[in-house]
């Protein structure tokens, strides 16, 4: 990893992919409960292992976020999903026909979620990042945060030098993967029941949800 004049490793995927020795200390960065910024298809996240409190307390101070928001959670298919949430058929519909792509399902989660995640709620939102790089890193290593790479109401990263300038030395190690394909959020569906209900419009409407399932 290439080392900056500030305290924190940039790499660059454009120039140099990652390989075995990278994946193995990108793995050991967040098992010390550090934390990365990683890219994907909509905007820049910040990944944490989400069974450390400590990992998720240094997210939420590094975020200056309220506890009491929840944070997304990515993973990379829908068995890593099932580990962590109580997966309805509307959410395995929805998984389907979006997934990996810039979708955020809210389900239920599991008890095996950690409190801080759900911020006090019983619900999580689920991601599968469509971009190579990182969609291959969580399968190495398993479920990650996926929160925004920004501090709480910040600048939106659609690149890697807007969430560095916030974030700073907090993170350990910044993945820069250039420009974001969409440059906008993904679209949060709440999975939960039995009909799909749009929490939030991000790159796909929720006419072309709707569509997709058939659903008034």
């Amino acid at each position: 990893m290439e080392r900056e004049a500030n305290d924190y490793a940039v790499k660059d995927l454009l120039t140099e992919p990652l390989g075995e020795e990278d994946i193995e200390e990108i793995s050991n960065i967040l098992g010390r409960g550090e934390l990365i910024v990683y890219p994907t298809e909509t905007l820049y996240g910040l990944g944490a292992d989400l069974f450390s409190e400590n990992a998720l307390e240094k997210l939420l101070g590094a975020k200056k976020r309220p506890r009491d928001m929840p944070i997304s959670i990515a993973v990379s298919d829908l068995e890593m999903m099932k580990g962590l949430c109580h997966v309805t058929e509307l959410a395995e519909r929805i998984y389907k026909s979006f997934l990996p792509g810039p979708v955020t399902i809210l389900i239920r989660a599991k008890g095996n979620v950690p409190s801080l995640l759900t911020g006090g709620g019983d619900t999580i939102g689920i991601r599968v990042p469509d971009h190579p790089v990182t969609l291959g890193l969580i399968k190495a290593m398993g479920p990650i945060t996926a929160t925004s790479a920004n501090i709480h109401d910040g600048a939106t990263p659609w690149n890697c030098e807007t969430a560095a300038e916030q974030l700073k030395d907090s993170v350990a190690l910044y993945l820069d993967g250039g420009i974001t394909k969409f440059q906008a959020p993904s679209t949060v569906v709440d999975a939960a029941g039995t009909s799909a209900k749009v929490i939030r419009t991000g790159v796909i409407s929720e006419e072309e949800l709707h569509s997709a399932l058939n659903q008034e």
